[in-house]
């Protein structure tokens, strides 16, 4: 089988992990863009005929995985916007026309929802196929959430009486 995995170019490699890492460190429900990235990127670099053989091999249909990646980038696209003005902490009285976007963001993230399993299934195709499933998220993709102002989510060794205790988070 690993014979037959293709070769993921280690520039993509390398933007891949890092946003594995993202993906793996947000707190936000964003985190689903990081993973369409990932796919994103996956799909160009390996090329689509090729994942579209892979996909027959599989008995998987390519044709409706592809349609719902198209839908899940524009959903994505459209709730991002709502959460960067989270993540910047943009937090002003609401006003009636933001209560509006507030209904149009729940609407669009429910959809985000439904087609999170075609993602992630497409995602584990997509590592299935390729060398990327060999390599491993660099532990500085992990610490991503320090440089916005949440604790580090390393764990620590804390000294508690006679024994030791294993803390989530840092002292930040």
């Amino acid at each position: 089988m690993e014979s037959k995995l293709k070769s993921v170019s280690p520039l993509v490699s390398q933007i891949c992990l890092r946003n594995l890492g993202m993906y793996c460190s947000e707190r936000l429900s964003v985190d689903v863009y990081y993973m369409i990235e990932t796919v994103n990127l996956l799909i160009s670099d390996l090329g689509e005929k090729y994942v579209k053989s892979k996909y027959e091999e599989l008995e998987k249909d390519w044709e409706k995985t592809k349609k719902d990646i198209i839908v899940l980038n524009k959903h994505i696209a459209k709730v991002k916007t709502f959460y960067d003005a989270i993540e910047d902490k943009k937090f002003a009285k609401k006003e009636k026309k933001e209560i509006i976007l507030k209904k149009f963001f729940l609407k669009t993230a429910s959809k985000v929802a439904l087609l999170q399993r075609e993602l992630y299934d497409c995602f584990v195709t997509l590592i299935k196929i390729s060398t990327l499933q060999r390599q491993t998220i660099p532990s500085d993709a992990f610490k991503i959430l320090e440089h916005t102002g949440f604790r580090k989510i390393e764990p620590h060794k804390r000294q508690f009486g006679q024994s030791e205790i294993i803390a989530e988070g840092g002292t930040g």
